[in-house]
């Protein structure tokens, strides 16, 4: 199996180095050491607890949504059932809109937890969300991973800024990010708003730092 050493398992957490070892201390995160006396992790179980973590946090994100797509969906739960004189529900497109949300919510909900079921069966979380939060740094695999469409969306790492394209090819669509008090989900959020603008044909030129 290939051992990773601290600075690459923190990579794939997308924390620093110190708060990898600050898990292994605490037991969350126990590490091996090698025959130097330095520590390692097996990178099969830093890649299953990477994942998990990354779909907690897309879990999370994800459930937040749902209670203002169901508040506009219940506003017409009530409508009274359409029959041969009445117009058909194509012609009412804010219901439309509404379900439209709520059947892509559902579609994602069952997409994330497919992934879920491809965790080892005997996999067991050590590191949960709140553990990230109190530790996270900008990483590029984690915004990716919380993309609603991570393979249509150019993104790169500049240092102090995050570049993207949303639409490979067209290179007039490149906008940048300032990471200055940025979040890695706040980032994906931004990218997330920006593509579905420039695919629709609403591309907005500036981005707010």
């Amino acid at each position: 199996m290939e051992k990773l050493t601290v600075s690459q398992a923190a990579s794939l957490f997308g924390v620093d180095k110190k708060t990898i070892q600050r898990w292994d201390e605490s037991g969350k995160l126990p590490s091996m050491r090698d025959e130097n006396n330095f520590r390692y992790y097996l990178r099969e179980d830093v890649e299953a607890q990477a994942l998990w973590l990354r779909l907690r946090l897309r879990e999370r994100n994800h459930n937040r949504t749902l209670n203002l797509i169901r508040q506009k969906a219940d506003q017409f739960a009530r409508t009274r059932p359409l029959d041969s004189y009445t117009r058909p529900a194509t012609d009412f497109p804010d219901m439309k809109k509404a379900y439209s949300a709520l059947r892509k919510w559902e579609s994602e909900h069952k997409a994330i937890q497919k992934e879920f079921a491809q965790l080892p069966s005997r996999f067991r979380p050590k590191i949960d969300v709140p553990d990230y939060e109190d530790s996270r740094v900008i990483s590029l695999e984690m915004i990716k991973s919380l993309l609603d469409d991570p393979k249509g969306v150019v993104v790169q790492d500049e240092g102090e800024y995050i570049r993207f394209n949303p639409i490979i090819g067209d290179d007039n669509k490149w906008q940048e990010i300032d990471l200055d008090g940025q979040t890695n989900e706040e980032v994906a959020a931004i990218i997330n708003v920006e593509t579905s603008k420039a695919r629709s044909g609403t591309w907005n030129q500036a981005i707010g730092a």
